[in-house]
């Protein structure tokens, strides 16, 4: 966690692709901590349900903003996300 606090220190606008495949529960306790020091928000694309059987998960994770995050924020960079993915197509 730390690395990554490291990172975003160095760069705030900085975006990490984190993908893992969950084994054990601290796997998610992980992600769960990472929610609470950064955005986070999982990737959905059209392989998401093959991803989901193999319990594959992607996520990027984001320096949080300094005045805290609104939902109509998060709904725009899921929407970036959704774009991104559509022009890599």
């Amino acid at each position: 966690m730390q690395t990554l606090k490291d990172l975003f220190e160095l760069n705030d606008n900085a975006v990490v692709y984190f993908c893992f495949k969950k084994r054990r529960r601290a796997d998610m306790q992980f992600v769960k901590a990472a929610k609470k020091a950064f955005v986070v928000e999982e990737i959905f694309d059209e392989d998401r349900p093959v991803f989901q059987r193999e319990s594959l998960f992607l996520f990027t994770f984001r320096k949080r903003a300094t005045g805290g995050t609104t939902s109509s924020n998060k709904s725009g960079t899921a929407a970036n996300h959704a774009e991104q993915i559509q022009i890599q197509s």
